[in-house]
């Protein structure tokens, strides 16, 4: 699975033992946009990833969206097998779950927009951050929720953003990563709406997993994470970097969340698990 620093290192030994090898790519390298270093380690990692995908037997990608979009991948059109990941459908949780969940986190009269994930400078939750002003103007008993790890190790953007997040305290909990699969489920289920407003993503499960609990996303416009409100049309596509546009998707599902809605049996035809489990015996067995 990729991003990995020892990747070639792996394919290398692998096929020294006779062994066949098949790369998953979860997106490419992207660091944040300062310092000369980080351009360094980029164009780095890019090498290598590209000559262990050249000695692979095989890269699985996500969806052509994100591909066709990656510097990397499209030196090795050849070797993509485009599968889906794996999701694993607990069921949707029960209403007073979700009440229960509110009143844990003293939010039970509010209406909760959401964001799951690391807070890193490519998942874009600067700019969430600075949509709430306007959102709470429109909609006064909004309230935001982020799930995930907030300080992480290997970027500052925590402290970069940390002026941002105190102007808008009031009207934001952190829950911190949750572990529990079912507790993620509530997380979603107790959402008007998911927000996904990366700068760059290749496949950010967070939204399937929303949609799965019947929580309607506002996603970015850019390639890889669009593709899930494309093709469940379960949400709304907003310009990338662009506060004001964020808000007002914001704003319009939640003014019109109904039209968002798609019967679960059609979501759960697209992301099938032993549809994909299949695939990859399939992948496997042809190779």
């Amino acid at each position: 699975y990729m991003p990995l620093a020892e990747v070639l290192l792996v394919v290398l030994v692998s096929k020294l033992l006779g062994r066949k090898v098949f790369l998953v790519h979860n997106g490419d390298l992207v660091l944040p946009r300062i310092g000369v270093w980080n351009r360094f380690i980029e164009k780095a990692y890019d090498l290598v990833t590209s000559l262990s995908i050249f000695f692979s037997d095989g890269v699985v990608v996500q969806t052509e969206d994100y591909s066709n979009s990656s510097s990397l991948l499209k030196r090795h059109r050849n070797k993509w097998r485009i599968v889906l990941p794996l999701y694993d459908d607990q069921g949707i949780p029960i209403r007073e779950e979700v009440k229960q969940f509110k009143e844990k986190y003293h939010i039970g009269n509010k209406r909760l927009i959401g964001f799951s994930g690391r807070f890193v400078e490519e998942k874009g939750v600067d700019y969430l951050i600075s949509a709430i002003e306007a959102v709470v103007n429109k909609i006064p008993n909004a309230h935001f929720i982020f799930a995930g790890e907030t300080k992480v190790f290997y970027e500052n953007f925590w402290e970069r953003i940390d002026p941002l997040v105190e102007k808008n305290r009031d009207n934001i909990t952190f829950l911190g990563i949750i572990n529990d699969q079912q507790q993620l489920q509530t997380f979603y289920r107790s959402l008007e709406v998911l927000v996904q407003p990366s700068r760059t993503d290749c496949f950010p499960s967070s939204q399937v997993e929303a949609i799965l609990c019947g929580t309607p996303v506002v996603c970015t416009d850019i390639p890889g994470a669009r593709w899930v409100v494309k093709t469940t049309k379960m949400g709304v596509l907003v310009s990338p970097q662009n506060t004001h546009a964020l808000a007002e998707g914001i704003i319009g599902v939640m003014q019109n969340r109904e039209i968002y809605i798609q019967p679960k049996e059609e979501i759960e035809k697209i992301f099938d698990y032993n549809k994909t489990l299949n695939e990859y015996e399939r992948l496997f067995s042809e190779n």
